[in-house]
C-alpha cells in the first residue's frame, strides 16, 4: 500500500507561533495607581488591541496552508519481509524528513 497527503506543516507552525508576540499583560499591573486615570486607560486600550492581534495571529498560525506532502509505503513482499517507508517535504519552507524500515518476518 502506498500514499501521498498534504498537511500543514509541523516546522512552519512552529516558526509562525514563534514569530507571535504575546502582550505584556504585566504592564497593566505595573502601571495601575503610577499613572494617571487617562494613562492608564490608554494603556488598557492598547492591551484590548494587543489581545485582538494576538488572537487573529494564533488563528492564523493554526489556520496554515496544509504545503507539506507526505509519502508513505507500507506492505510486504512475498519473501517475508515487511517495509515501511515515510517520507514528508514542505514546498514552503523546504523542511523534509524521511523514515524506513524493514524487517523479515518469520515465514512458516
Amino acid at each position: 500500500m502506498s500514499a501521498d497527503s498534504w498537511v500543514r506543516c509541523p516546522r512552519c507552525l512552529k516558526n509562525a507561533l514563534d514569530n507571535i508576540q504575546a502582550p505584556d499583560y504585566g504592564a497593566l499591573s505595573r502601571a495601575y495607581g503610577n499613572v494617571s486615570e487617562s494613562e492608564y486607560r490608554a494603556l488598557l486600550d492598547g492591551q484590548l488591541k494587543d489581545r485582538d492581534r494576538y488572537i487573529k495571529d494564533l488563528n492564523r498560525a493554526h489556520n496554515l496552508a496544509e504545503t507539506m506532502r507526505e509519502d508513505y509505503e507500507l506492505g510486504m513482499d512475498s519473501e517475508g519481509e515487511f517495509t515501511v517507508a515515510y517520507s514528508c517535504h514542505c514546498t514552503e519552507c523546504d523542511w523534509s524528513w524521511k523514515f524506513n524500515y524493514k524487517v523479515q518476518t518469520p515465514v512458516g
